[in-house]
């Protein structure tokens, strides 16, 4: 029995499994002939979609495609696209919320704290249960949909963990086998310092210093039991406070490492953000890079010439042990002030559940539904393979389903990582700082289990 039907079944455990969704194994990037299905409507209907997607390449063209064979399909429906950059949909969504003006299908970039926190989704139970689609979502994918009270706020579009990318090309060019990429904290540095050239314009690691700096939670999640951000009581209902945990600190103080002491990361690391570090990938300026599955095929529609010269690995934990990650799903949902639910849905249901597999298996991002997993393209992939084995270990961080305040206390974190990461401040104090306004924020919610002074 391979691995890849191992962990497909393994996937599959927590919830029972469906038919096979038609069109699956729809792999081709030309038109597909799956047919959404039509609907007798009350008159024409405009839906409002606000995404970044159709900005992605090459994800957004087949994303475009979905949207016109479902208004192919439906004529009396038409699909009006509000391109959003990801970095600014949160921004975006806050003003259409506090003029109750929301788009009819919703980007949920951010994830589902900001939805709940401003009200936003239309809650969607109902007619996820009466169109029997919980069971064929791959659970884990769901679960960052569902709010703390159970509502199904949202669907999965796609999903993954971060695994670290690498140029095969930069390791042999250093003398390093592309074989063997590191498993380690400590072969990581090692392999990052061999791959540094300053005077050739390369580093040997890509790091999130802007935006995106959640993805340091990786770091800290796999360094003991209180490396975390926050971590939940059920029964109590109390977030104890864990970004100043000796285990969160030492994480931290590795990752600044890498930066301040071993030199291995772009100097200007505060500036980069996923569109940077991604070109910076694609370039040749960075020789390695965690992302998520979504990264191979970005790279290569960034550079064309890339293609063949990168592998994919787990991601390194200190011991070199299986990966506990964030398994983080784009959602989308419907928006709360909708004047057609049902159109808003049954387009919403076409392309993160309908379609989704032939999305997967061409743009090559993360599957979210069982039937995604049947499918060979998606199976056989040997990227998407190194993700799905991740995700059997994934967890989906209960503060950025349920903590409404998350995206504020975020906020909080992102400026002292950064003034960790130039030095103004030492790790310790700058998580303390962060610590205390995780606090602040959380009041009588939240307890912390580590002194800040």
């Amino acid at each position: 029995m391979s691995n890849r039907t191992l962990n497909r079944r393994r996937l599959l455990q927590t919830g029972a499994a469906t038919g096979v969704v038609a069109g699956v194994g729809s792999a081709l990037p030309n038109r597909s002939t799956f047919a959404a299905p039509a609907m007798i409507q009350g008159g024409p209907v405009t839906l409002r979609l606000m995404t970044h997607n159709t900005l992605e390449q090459p994800a957004g063209e087949f994303f475009r495609q979905m949207i016109a064979e479902f208004e192919e399909a439906n004529p009396d429906i038409t699909i009006q696209i509000e391109e959003v950059p990801n970095a600014d949909i949160l921004t975006k969504l806050t003003a259409y919320a506090e003029g109750n003006d929301l788009p009819d299908v919703i980007d949920g970039q951010f994830g589902l704290a900001s939805f709940v926190n401003l009200d936003a989704a239309l809650d969607i139970t109902d007619r996820v249960e009466a169109e029997g689609l919980r069971e064929s979502f791959i659970p884990v994918a769901l679960q960052a949909g569902i709010d703390g009270e159970g509502r199904i706020l949202g669907l999965p579009f796609y999903t993954g963990t971060d695994a670290l990318y690498y140029r095969t090309d930069h390791f042999e060019e250093a003398g390093l086998d592309p074989n063997a990429p590191p498993k380690t904290w400590q072969e990581l540095a090692d392999t990052a310092k061999a791959l540094t050239n300053p005077r050739a314009g390369r580093y040997g690691f890509g790091m999130y210093g802007k935006t995106h700096t959640i993805r340091v939670v990786h770091f800290m999640q796999n360094n003991g039991p209180d490396g975390d951000m926050l971590r939940l009581n059920r029964d109590t209902g109390i977030w104890t406070i864990l970004v100043n945990s000796p285990e969160s600190i030492e994480a931290i103080e590795y990752m600044v490492s890498l930066a301040r002491e071993h030199k291995v990361v772009p100097p200007n690391v505060v500036e980069m953000d996923y569109p940077a570090n991604v070109a910076a990938f694609a370039a040749g300026n960075t020789s390695m890079l965690t992302t998520g599955p979504w990264g191979a095929q970005t790279f290569i529609s960034t550079n064309p010439e890339i293609e063949g010269k990168f592998g994919v690995a787990l991601h390194p934990t200190p011991d070199g042990e299986t990966p506990v990650l964030r398994q983080g799903s784009l959602i989308y949902a419907v928006g709360r002030t909708t004047e057609h639910p049902d159109e808003a849905f049954r387009f919403l249901k076409w392309f993160t559940h309908d379609r989704q597999p032939f999305f997967a298996a061409n743009a090559k991002y993360g599957p979210t539904t069982k039937a995604a997993l049947e499918d060979p393209a998606i199976a056989e992939d040997p990227f998407l393979s190194v993700f799905l084995e991740q995700s059997l270990s994934a967890v989906v961080e209960p503060y950025e389903v349920e903590l409404g305040d998350w995206n504020r206390m975020k906020d909080q974190f992102d400026p002292e990582w950064q003034a960790a990461l130039i030095g103004s401040k030492d790790v310790t104090t700058a998580l303390n700082t962060a610590a205390s306004r995780f606090a602040e924020i959380l009041g009588d919610r939240g307890e912390l289990k580590y002194p800040v002074s």
